[in-house]
């Protein structure tokens, strides 16, 4: 088969060709309406190190404490990440929030952590709402707090860190449209072709036996 054989074919069905180009638009176009909507929410989680009474009393003033603080701050910053990929806890914190549904769907994914500095921790979700958000930021910290208190065991009385977060900024989530017409546009040109050579290839096939 020659070139311009090639092109008369595609001419032949290029109606076919248009409707098979076009179909990868339509069902973007229908899934970019139906798809939900929500929000990113980033929470700023501090950690903070609690004043047990009688601490200095008792151990005095290191020259080292700073430095002792700091590597503290970032290990207990990197548990949190940890718990926080941690389904149960996810879960967890979906009951308290009252939003557990939203929270199943993969839960070990739901929340993105990322360490801003060693005692700074942006946790990033989504949200359905503004309120959503907050009230699942509550119960992320109430949440975080309640494992800190055990860290230290039986003996200890209070804990030696607690967490303490900032209201919650939420934006809503950009799909990206033109990524999405470009897998369309390479999708749709594909499909045609495929479909016209094939469509071609059937039709074509009948004729030849009836010689």
């Amino acid at each position: 088969m020659e070139l311009r054989d090639v092109f008369g074919v595609f001419a032949r069905y290029k109606k076919l060709f248009w409707v098979l180009c076009v179909l990868p638009f339509v069902v973007v176009a229908i899934a970019y309406l139906v798809m939900p909507q929500y929000l990113v929410t980033t929470a700023t989680l501090t950690v903070l190190r609690t004043e047990i009474e009688g601490e200095v009393e008792q151990f005095g003033v290191d020259q080292y404490d700073s430095f002792y603080r700091i590597e503290a701050d970032d290990a207990i910053a990197k548990t949190i990440a940890a718990w926080l990929a941690t389904p149960q806890v996810v879960v967890e914190i979906g009951e308290k929030s009252g939003n557990v549904q939203y929270l199943q769907t993969h839960p070990s994914k739901h929340y993105e952590t990322k360490q801003r500095a060693s005692h700074v921790i942006d946790v990033e979700f989504p949200s359905k709402s503004g309120d959503d958000a907050q009230k699942e930021v509550q119960a992320l910290t109430e949440s975080v707090n309640q494992r800190l208190s055990l860290l230290g065991g039986e003996q200890q009385q209070r804990s030696w860190f607690k967490v303490v977060s900032e209201k919650p900024y939420a934006e809503p989530f950009a799909y990206n449209l033109i990524l999405l017409l470009v897998l369309a546009t390479v999708f749709g040109i594909s499909l045609a072709v495929m479909g016209v050579v094939f469509y071609h290839y059937v039709r074509s096939e009948p004729e030849e036996s009836k010689e």
